[in-house]
This record gives structure tokens, C-alpha cells and sequence, in this order.
């Protein structure tokens, strides 16, 4: 993983609508979600649909800035 996030408080979780464990996410480098699935990364899901997305992905991009910070929950 070139990064890795914590949601500390629970509430980032919800905002993108993560559901269980495990989940995963492929955020492109503006902070666009561009992928979620839920369920064991098998090497199927990895050579059909993930390596497939992340060729075509560009490398950079202009990050987006976030419009909800998540603090602890109220």
C-alpha cells in the first residue's frame, strides 16, 4: 500500500458508507473514492477488476480538498 488510513472516531466509515470488514477502497489522488468493494480480496477480484483500474488510473492529480473533516463523534 503506498497509504493506509485510520478512522479513529468511527465517522469517516459512515460518511463513505463502509458497511463491514473487509472493505476496500481505491481512492485516486484527487481524494476521489473510484472503487469499493466489499468482500476477501481474492486473486480473482485483484487480476479483474483492481490491477485493471489502477492502470488506468492517472498517477497524480490535483488533490481535492476535504469539505468534512471527521472529529470525535458528538
Amino acid at each position: 500500500y503506498q497509504a493506509t488510513g485510520v478512522d479513529a472516531y468511527g465517522q469517516t466509515t459512515l460518511l463513505l458508507g463502509l458497511s463491514g470488514v473487509p472493505e476496500t477502497l481505491v481512492v485516486d489522488a484527487g481524494g476521489v473514492v473510484r472503487w469499493k468493494f466489499a468482500g476477501p480480496l481474492t486473486p480473482e477480484v485483484v487480476n479483474g477488476q483492481l490491477l485493471p483500474l489502477l492502470a488506468a488510473l492517472p498517477a497524480t492529480a490535483t488533490p481535492a480538498r476535504p469539505s468534512i473533516v471527521p472529529g470525535p463523534p458528538q
